[in-house]
């Protein structure tokens, strides 16, 4: 609960400051936080050792160019 709360966190600074790049890497969320697809400007996403297995809430985020997703179980 602690690194999802830290997650929704970073995630609504993120879109305040209109941020292009978000580092949720080492967080055990296993799902990402429905705000995430308000991050429109978006061009870097790191997942990397968070459990998520769903990018749905992702599919959106059409600037996105790289993806990290390292240590997770994506199908």
């Amino acid at each position: 609960m602690k690194d999802n709360n830290e997650a929704v966190i970073k995630i609504k600074d993120a879109i305040e400051t209109g941020a292009t790049e978000l580092d949720l890497s080492g967080l055990h969320i296993y799902s990402l936080p429905p705000e995430i697809s308000e991050l429109k400007r978006l061009e870097r996403l790191d997942l990397r050792n968070t459990g998520v297995s769903d990018l749905g809430p992702i599919s959106g985020l059409t600037r996105l160019e790289r993806l990290y997703l390292g240590d997770n179980t994506v199908p």
